[in-house]
């Protein structure tokens, strides 16, 4: 059903690694208003904490969440500026970000690493959805529900991976037991920040189902389970994830008196629970239908795939019933290192990262043709997320020659990123379900005509450009709007919301064949070399960093 004729106004707010973006929006049709980004000034710490406590040992990953509350308050002051309209109008807020990303708080909901006695300490801070340090425990967790026949463990591909919730707590147990201690509940960011909002304790029921390991049918796994794991862990799960489950598109409580004037809105506007911030983008990109498979090409990639047949995929992070829109299975899976490859590699070349040596290596890299560069990468920098489920594993570029260029190895790169995503999509067709119809959004979607072009050629199907360029925050808007109900200007349910506020308009780039015909059997290469240091010679990468 379609929302009332009327100026009603949501805003919708997107959590990413680097920045934060908001838009505000008629909830009528998704128009644009005013749109902002605010760029975390302590950015992502993987080398020391604010004070320059160093954090040794690698694989840290950590953001400061007083950045992502200020970018609340800044992020709406200046859609208030620049779109002057008058702050009644606006009904409705959602929350998209980025998943799991992990927050220790008190008793007031403080961030632990905001006190006196655990600014020096690094688990004090929010854990980032790539802080990879929790492995230990995630195989542990895997190891122990294969050896039990937990059923649950199959919905997730068959591994727990360690950017989850529960490795992340257990690694907190482990390594920092006064943080643990002191800890009166673990929350995933967006959680925290529509907490304080509404004055209750809320669990989003979206994040919950993809990262924490929670059913609607079942609630958390067992508590058998969760003692064999650890004794202490079935009372963490009541005690330190405790909260009102509401799940994407559901209103979750109204602004407090406090929250609305800090954010210089009306008390009581409406605050709906949003999703992970790639969830959101599906729902901003328009994915409505069976078969419908989206691909966000950003920091990492992620791909969400819904089906009317549920089945359980090995390999892919989770197949969860009802978790994007009704009566669909949402399958996702995606690769951990995709824009963060590329800046490295121009990095290497251009540590200011120059927005033109980005231009010129696209310019290069598209002079070649499938083939050409003779390389071949695997796109592993920063683990492997799907099919391998293993974050020790690393990057590899083989063929390197005293001939080779710039733009072979950033053309080769490329090709991994499509190579992977290649992988996961056949996995879904070998178990029997077909995909339809590609989208591809994200940051590097919108920029790079190059990548569109590789990832049509070595899936060999046409791919449609989404032209949304924020679709997670459009998404959590979606969300909010639908939190809203159709008596307040909104709308009955998540899907009337994504039909209405949805771009129609998108690009499609459509494969060459002869180029198909040569990734098809580059493909074979990439795949004897992702089983070999994947599967069969595991212990090679895994032991090179140590």
């Amino acid at each position: 059903m379609k929302a009332k004729e009327s100026p009603v106004c949501v805003i919708g707010v997107d959590y990413g690694t680097q920045s934060a973006r908001a838009q505000l929006l008629t909830a009528a049709a998704g128009e644009i208003l005013s749109e902002a980004e605010f760029p975390y000034p302590h950015g992502v710490m993987s080398k020391a904490l604010p004070d320059g406590t160093p954090l040794e040992g690698g694989h840290w990953a950590l953001v400061h969440p007083q950045d992502y509350w200020d970018a609340l308050v800044q992020l709406i002051h200046a859609l208030l500026l620049q779109s002057q309209i008058n702050k009644a109008l606006i009904k409705g807020l959602s929350i998209a970000a980025t998943a799991c990303t992990l927050v220790p708080v008190d008793a007031s909901l403080t961030p632990l690493c905001c006190l006196n006695a655990f600014m020096q300490e690094p688990h004090a801070y929010a854990k980032l959805w790539k802080h990879h340090r929790a492995e230990e425990d995630a195989r542990k967790m895997t190891r122990i529900a294969k050896e039990r026949e937990e059923s649950f463990i199959d919905a997730y591909g068959g591994k727990i991976s360690s950017e989850w919730v529960l490795p992340k707590i257990l690694e907190v147990m482990r390594e920092a037991p006064e943080v643990f201690q002191s800890t009166d509940a673990f929350m995933q960011i967006s959680d925290w920040l529509d907490s304080i909002l509404t004055g209750q304790m809320i669990r989003g029921g979206g994040n919950s189902s993809f990262k924490a390991l929670y059913s609607r049918e079942n609630g958390y796994p067992s508590q058998d389970y969760l003692a064999h794991v650890h004794p202490l862990l079935p009372d963490i799960v009541k005690q330190k994830l405790r909260g009102k489950m509401i799940f994407p598109g559901e209103k979750a409580g109204e602004l407090t008196s406090k929250a609305a004037e800090l954010l210089g809105l009306m008390p009581g506007v409406s605050v709906a629970s949003g999703h992970t911030d790639a969830h959101a983008a599906a729902l901003g990109a328009g994915i409505l239908h069976s078969g419908d498979y989206l691909i966000v090409i950003g920091t990492s990639s992620v791909t969400h795939f819904l089906h009317h047949d549920h089945k359980l995929v090995p390999g892919v992070n989770a197949c969860v019933r009802n978790g994007l829109l009704p009566d669909l299975t949402c399958y996702t899976a995606g690769q951990a290192c995709v824009g963060d490859m590329l800046e490295w590699f121009v990095r290497l070349i251009d540590p200011e990262k120059n927005s033109e040596t980005y231009a010129q290596l696209e310019r290069e890299a598209a002079l070649l043709t499938a083939g050409d560069c003779g390389l071949l990468a695997l796109d592993w920098w920063n683990g492997n997320r799907c099919l391998l489920g293993n974050n020790r594993l690393s990057g590899l570029i083989m063929g390197m020659t005293l001939r080779t260029s710039r733009a072979d190895i950033y053309r080769a790169l490329m090709e991994s990123i499509a190579f992977g995503q290649r992988m996961i999509r056949d996995q879904y067709e070998m178990h029997g379900l077909s995909v339809e119809r590609i989208i591809l959004c994200g940051g590097i979607a919108a920029k790079s005509p190059l990548m569109c072009q590789i990832m049509a050629d070595v899936l060999g199907t046409p791919v449609e450009i989404s032209s949304t360029k924020q679709a997670t925050a459009l998404g959590a808007g979606m969300c909010a709007a639908a939190g809203l109900g159709i008596e307040e200007g909104g709308y009955a349910c998540l899907e009337d919301a994504v039909r209405s506020m949805s771009s129609k308009e998108r690009k499609t780039v459509y494969p060459e064949k002869s180029q198909t015909a040569k990734y098809d059997a580059i493909m074979k290469s990439y795949r004897r070399l992702h089983d070999f240091f994947g599967i069969e010679e595991i212990q090679i990468m895994e032991n090179m960093h140590i």
